[in-house]
This record gives C-alpha cells, sequence and structure tokens, in this order.
C-alpha cells in the first residue's frame, strides 16, 4: 500500500512537471512568434528559423500533452455505452483499454526502432 502511494505521488510529480514543461515550450512558441513578427515588420529582416523551430516545439507538446491527458484519463473518449454497464465491467473495460494501449505502444517502439535502424545509413 504504501509503494503504491510512493508510485503514485511520483507519478503525480512527473505529471507536474510535464505540465510545466508544456507551458514552456507554449511560451517559447509565443515568444519565438512574437520576435518572427518583430524582425520581419519592424526590423525588415526576416528570420530563417522561427517556423521549424516552433513546429518542434509544437511536436514536444503534441507528444507530453498526449502523455499527461492519459494519466489523467481526459483523452477523448466515447464512454456513453461504459458508463451504463456494471462497475464491475467497467473496470474490466478500462484494463482492457490500457493493455490495448501497451500492446499499440509495444508495436510502435518494434516497429519504429526496425524503421530508424533501417534508415539510420541515409542522409
Amino acid at each position: 500500500m504504501a509503494m503504491t502511494r510512493i508510485l503514485n505521488a511520483l507519478c503525480d510529480a512527473m505529471t507536474g512537471f510535464a505540465k510545466f514543461v508544456i507551458a514552456m515550450l507554449i511560451a517559447g512558441i509565443v515568444a519565438i512568434t512574437i520576435a518572427a513578427v518583430h524582425w520581419r515588420y519592424v526590423l525588415n529582416a526576416p528570420l530563417a528559423w522561427p517556423e521549424q523551430v516552433s513546429r518542434i516545439l509544437f511536436v514536444w507538446v503534441t507528444f507530453i500533452g498526449a502523455a499527461v491527458l492519459y494519466r489523467e484519463r481526459l483523452h477523448i473518449a466515447i464512454d456513453m455505452f461504459v458508463l451504463m454497464m456494471p462497475k464491475r465491467l467497467q473496470a474490466v473495460l478500462f484494463w482492457v483499454v490500457d493493455l490495448l494501449v501497451m500492446l499499440f505502444c509495444a508495436i510502435m517502439l518494434v516497429f519504429g526502432g526496425k524503421l530508424s535502424f533501417d534508415v539510420w545509413d541515409n542522409s
């Protein structure tokens, strides 16, 4: 029981840190966008890098945000039918969904790793 509380506290701390990182990434996107507009229209010397950096930051926001939403069970779900079922069956379905997500992640890890190794020498 104590180990469960410790792990939950650790996961909550990691989720809080992830939210902080997301906030910093979004602040970075806003700052980069403001700087790009300033350089382009005020100084008449457009910067070459803001679009690419903003896109990379947005991708990180998406992935970290997906992890936070999954942890807090706020991801998109249609649970109308699940909520109509008995509580015991709901718990079973939640476990099934978690196992399917884990399976999907494992498949993505294996085949993503294989793809990465296959194209390692490409430039």
